[in-house]
């Protein structure tokens, strides 16, 4: 007999990219494929970080219930922040939250580009 494993639980904590809803637990890929089907999002491509974010904004509360679990804090690393839309982040975080955290939206985020890059 088949040794049991346990599903993918569904949340994760400490992603590199800042990602909290595991789309490796079956229910949760089943609803991320809708997402994806929904919003235009090939299957076979990885949506962008926004799209990511956007679809586990949507998600968390319904799968908090669902799971009886509570997702862990948003923690997305700042190389990423800044690409984000301002109005994305402040669902995730809370508008307080943002200006405590200094997360600028993409149009103010510091460019690494010197003068002589922009005027070439």
């Amino acid at each position: 007999m088949p040794e049991y494993t346990a599903p993918e639980p569904p949340f994760m904590e400490n992603n590199k990219y800042g990602y909290r809803v595991n789309i490796l637990n079956p229910y949760i890929a089943h609803i991320y494929d809708q997402y994806k089907e929904k919003h235009d999002i090939p299957l076979h491509f990885p949506p962008s970080d926004a799209q990511r974010l956007d679809f586990e904004c949507i998600e968390i509360p319904h799968l908090e219930k669902r799971f009886g679990v509570k997702a862990p804090p948003p923690n997305i690393p700042p190389r990423i922040a800044s690409n984000i839309p301002m109005d994305l982040l402040k669902a995730i975080y809370g508008s307080d939250r943002i200006t405590a955290l200094d997360i600028k939206p993409p149009a103010e985020a510091e460019s690494t580009d010197t003068e002589e890059d922009i005027k070439k």
